[in-house]
């Protein structure tokens, strides 16, 4: 006998799916899991997920990979569509990749470290900036870095959290014309409307993290998107438009991009927890009809011609489609989980079309008007990402933070370069904040933060400092040209901390040039200078060093990465001179005579 979820079916397809599939192997892998429910570690579900890196499109994908880690060309990834970075990482979600798979990873990274705009969210600019920020595009990126495992990673968080506040219009959002114009998934490309595709995507993402481990934040944008999506009859898809309603909505595809179709808008309720609503009814219906004789469904929408591999044949039964058709019908029998609901959202508090109360401010191009000011609780117990999973033993946290978190910082590490060339864009002042932010949060000795930044802008300074940044006979041509200059000087005038100053200011240089890594800027440390020369130009007091200087721009080169020395090198055990590790070692001598040796007795700690 058949189960509950598969009494609806005109035939099983399920024996058909199981079936190994050179060509699609993903969906094997993904029945086993989602539909069979077979564990990770089951030998089946092991030897299918490896079939999908041997064949089918997504090795196929991965040959077309930059070293780097990225696809077509360096940069945020976008364009060209349905070939650059942003696309594979979709698709290679979709289509079940291993997210332990090197080269997985590396695109992952590449896309996490180029496509991310200050504000947190990623964009769709080949410069990433805020105004390049939709909901399409981040909802499918979410999703499918948390398939991929790194749900634990801070960029991910932090743009979760954007995608959350910009739904709802709370905490600060600013919105712009040419990408998400306001609250409610209003969109430029949507006529400045609240978009439909963009709602389904957003709650896609919001969806996939447990509800357990949802921020305040978010659990109000899943509200606000539920009523939202039921605010219309998913069978209908007339959420608001500016010319008509797309027959997208109507063929059901595989993979999809930043459209949608009935499928999937019924799949993400589904998952939200509303699988019982009344209004979907008609979507179900719509769902089952569209099934043959044998309960399988067609591949009525393709990207094939577009993407490196093709997948599937249109117009044929799609082993793809019934996938998720099957996923829709057994999400909606299955044992609802705790904070998901089997009931009508509440819509009391979001409008129909989408819009919010908030407090987040519109770009109008001449001046920000503020929206309606929040009165309710949520402005106090709303405390952003930040809380993600706190004081909760959260599996799915605590295995991307064990997994993701260290190796997302050791390619930070690795990816930054000295950039000596630079293009003319001037650095945003958001990201100059940022940077000079993550200064200001390094360690230092007694934490008496000797550090002080200038920040350079003017041409002319600019130039003045460029002409005495040099050793001896060579000055460095990227000062002059680089848009912005950090000077780091440090205070001197303590002379028992003085010892320290270098090692304190060049921590704090340190941080900033990994935050501009992590923004997509380009810096070069500058320690040839003529300090005497620019300490007058920038008018820097005698009790203040110079301890470096920053060149800071966008990157007009990509250069290979240098050479390291290895390990066994550099690396000595317990003692200088030692090379194996656990080897028996003894200390050596102390300099000094009988009074070195009094003096060091007399030492106590402290913890300063």
């Amino acid at each position: 006998m058949m189960e509950d979820w598969r009494q609806a079916l005109n035939g099983d397809p399920l024996p058909w799916l199981l079936e190994p599939d050179p060509h699609n192997p993903g969906v094997r892998y993904l029945a086993l899991r989602e539909l069979s429910s077979l564990p990770a570690d089951d030998p089946e579900v092991l030897e299918a997920r490896a079939a999908i890196m041997r064949t089918g499109p997504v090795p196929a994908i991965l040959d077309a990979q930059y070293p780097a880690g990225y696809w077509v060309k360096p940069g945020s990834g976008y364009s060209p569509k349905y070939r650059s970075t942003v696309w594979q990482i979709m698709f290679l979600a979709e289509l079940g990749a291993d997210p332990a798979d090197e080269r997985v990873r590396r695109g992952c990274e590449y896309l996490l470290s180029h496509g991310i705009a200050v504000n947190g969210a990623f964009s769709a600019l080949q410069r990433p900036v805020p105004a390049g920020a939709i909901h399409c595009l981040n909802g499918n990126l979410l999703s499918a870095l948390l398939r991929l495992g790194y749900a634990g990673d801070p960029r991910v968080q932090a743009a979760l959290d954007w995608q959350a506040r910009a739904i709802t219009g709370e905490g600060g959002v600013h919105y712009y014309r040419s990408g998400t114009s306001g609250p409610g998934f209003a969109c430029a490309a949507n006529g400045g409307l609240p978009c439909g595709w963009g709602a389904v995507k957003a709650m896609k993402a919001l969806a996939a993290v447990p509800p357990h481990v949802r921020t305040p934040a978010m659990q109000w944008a899943v509200e606000a998107g539920a009523a939202f999506l039921l605010s219309r009859d998913p069978a209908v898809a007339d959420y608001p438009y500016v010319e008509r309603v797309s027959s997208t909505w109507f063929k059901f595809g595989f993979p999809l991009s930043y459209w949608s179709d009935v499928l999937e808008v019924t799949a993400v309720l589904v998952d939200l927890g509303y699988g019982h609503d009344p209004q979907l009814t008609p979507a179900l219906r719509l769902i089952l009809g569209k099934q043959d004789e044998r309960g399988r469904w067609r591949l009525e929408n393709s990207l094939n011609g577009k993407m490196w591999a093709d997948v599937e044949q249109k117009r044929q039964p799609s082993k793809w489609v019934t996938l998720r058709a099957l996923r829709v019908l057994k999400g909606r029998i299955r044992d609802q989980g705790p904070g998901t609901r089997d009931q009508e959202p509440n819509r009391s508090r979001r409008t129909t079309s989408g819009g919010t109360t908030g407090s987040g401010t519109r770009d109008q191009g001449s001046g920000t008007q503020p929206l309606p000011p929040d009165n309710s609780p949520a402005a106090q117990r709303d405390q952003g990402l930040e809380k993600l999973g706190e004081n909760q033993e959260s599996e799915w946290m605590s295995q991307a933070d064990a997994t993701m978190t260290p190796e997302a910082v050791l390619a930070l590490l690795k990816g930054r370069r000295s950039i000596r060339r630079y293009r003319p864009d001037p650095v945003p002042d958001e990201m100059v904040e940022q940077l000079l932010e993550a200064g200001r949060w390094a360690p230092s000795a007694s934490n008496r933060q000797p550090w002080a930044f200038i920040v350079v802008r003017d041409e002319a300074i600019r130039r003045e400092v460029a002409k005495h940044a040099a050793y001896y006979f060579i000055r460095w041509a990227q000062v002059e040209e680089a848009p912005l200059l950090i000077v780091l000087c440090g205070d001197a005038r303590n002379r028992i901390y003085r010892q320290f100053l270098h090692e304190d200011v060049g921590l704090a240089g340190s941080q900033i040039m990994l935050q501009a890594k992590a923004l997509g800027l380009g810096t070069c440390w500058i320690g040839g200078l003529d300090r005497k020369a620019v300490a007058g130009i920038l008018r820097v007091p005698d009790t203040m060093d110079i301890v470096g200087l920053l060149t800071v721009g966008f990157p007009a080169e990509d250069p290979e990465p240098r050479d390291r020395k290895p390990l066994a090198e550099i690396v000595h055990y317990d003692v200088y001179g030692n090379r194996q590790k656990g080897g028996a070692v003894t200390p050596g001598r102390l300099p000094g005579g009988w009074l070195g040796r009094l003096l060091r007795r007399l030492r106590f700690n402290i913890r300063p």
